[in-house]
């Protein structure tokens, strides 16, 4: 993306995204939603172990990874201990329908930086990618 500032044109890089989720309607929705937020999709996971794999074959290249909580195999709680266990610093924001706070404390505990609701219809998680540095 390129903007225009003063005489100068500064480019912005798109902030990159790892998507984990089962649901193909929710991942549309989510890449839909993050491309007016200046993010590039660079990859995507409906299970745990496509994630682990993805992952490990992609260290440097994500800027953020957006997990759900409950996938098609395994548990998003489960990359997100596994992310961490490897060294994995970027953000990782986990959306679940099943916000019980034992279960938000749990993820957190394990190296999450949000949870955040998927039945808000995604606008909580807009707002927290809007606040994340270029």
């Amino acid at each position: 993306m390129e903007s225009l500032h003063g005489s100068q044109i500064i480019l912005q890089m798109a902030r990159r995204v790892f998507i984990v989720e089962d649901s193909p309607l929710t991942r549309a929705t989510i890449s839909d939603g993050l491309q007016n937020l200046n993010f590039e999709v660079v990859g995507v996971a409906d299970c745990e172990d496509d994630a682990k794999v993805w992952l490990d074959a992609n260290p440097d290249g994500w800027d953020l990874a957006i997990v759900d909580l409950f996938l098609r195999e395994g548990t998003g709680a489960g990359v997100v201990r596994y992310s961490r266990r490897r060294g994995y610093l970027q953000p990782i924001v986990v959306v679940t329908n099943h916000y019980i706070p034992d279960i938000v404390d749990h993820t957190q505990r394990l190296g999450a930086d949000t949870v955040l609701k998927k039945s808000d219809d995604l606008e909580e998680l807009w707002k927290y990618c809007a606040t994340l540095p270029l």
